[in-house]
């Protein structure tokens, strides 16, 4: 962030998520320029005797208020925006729409630790990989560790490291294995699959082509499909294909269970399909 010796004054508009649909105008701090700030960061400054997390919605030169009354933004948390303009763009109409304070909406945009504050910095992803022995090792080693075998047979059949938040195995389970060397701690990230899709997807039907095909034309824009049928007759095949043409248009998918029991034989499904994080 470029710091100047002399800096003419710079008015920051800011938005505190507090019960008050307003906005607040801080003195940036000394040897910044205009040019330093972008809005969608966040910054901490005084109010009401305390401390607070604010985000800058514009940089002005002048204000309506004394200048000498202005107080000044304590710290800098971010030196880049952490909301792109469309994320403004939207919470700030979700405020007026829904007659919110701003700053309020703003702050449902963070999760908890950056609402208070703390550095928006992603802890470093763990990957692991087969060691020799664990590349070597027959899957009937591991018959009375149920889970164990699984693990190892998943390692197996990939040949690839995998993250630690793509694994859903126990803690345990995971340490059992790097405890025997069949796993081993990767520094490394993961390579990246040729394919976003593990296994090749089912034959359709013309029934549930006709759907997959509406369904993939709407991508890219709102749009709401109802899908009819009985249990069995292949609804999940047409979200596996739908999600799949997604996924290569370079979408993010979301998908909602209406039972939590169903979770687990789901999950098994998508990452029996899906070579991405899920």
């Amino acid at each position: 962030m470029a710091i100047s010796d002399t800096s003419p004054t710079v008015i920051l508009e800011l938005a505190l998520a507090v019960p008050i649909d307003r906005v607040f105008d801080y003195l940036a701090p000394t040897g910044y320029s205009a040019a330093d700030f972008l809005p969608g960061m966040r910054m901490l400054v005084p109010f009401a005797n305390r401390q607070k997390v604010a985000v800058l919605l514009a940089v002005k030169s002048s204000s309506d208020f004394d200048l000498a009354k202005l107080k000044s933004v304590t710290e800098i948390l971010d030196p880049e925006p952490l909301l792109s303009a469309q994320d403004m763009q939207l919470l700030i109409w979700a405020s007026r729409y829904y007659h919110y304070p701003l700053g309020e909406v703003l702050a449902t945009a963070f999760p908890v630790s950056l609402r208070q504050g703390k550095p928006a910095q992603l802890d470093q992803e763990r990957f692991y990989a087969l060691t020799e022995s664990g590349q070597q090792t027959p899957l009937e080693n591991l018959k009375r560790a149920f889970k164990q075998q699984a693990l190892l047979a998943l390692f197996q059949s990939q040949n690839r490291s995998f993250g630690a938040s793509e694994l859903i195995a126990d803690k345990a389970v995971l340490k059992a294995l790097l405890d025997k060397g069949l796993l081993a701690e990767q520094q490394n990230t993961m390579i990246e699959p040729t394919s976003l899709v593990i296994n090749q997807p089912l034959l359709a039907n013309a029934e549930q082509q006709a759907a997959i095909g509406a369904i993939i034309a709407s991508l890219g824009r709102f749009n709401v499909a109802l899908l009819e049928g009985v249990t069995g007759s292949g609804k999940t095949e047409v979200y596996m294909q739908a999600i799949a043409a997604a996924l290569q248009q370079g979408l993010q998918v979301l998908v909602l269970l209406p039972e939590i029991t169903l979770t687990p034989q789901l999950e098994h499904r998508f990452r029996h399909r899906f070579a991405v994080p899920i």
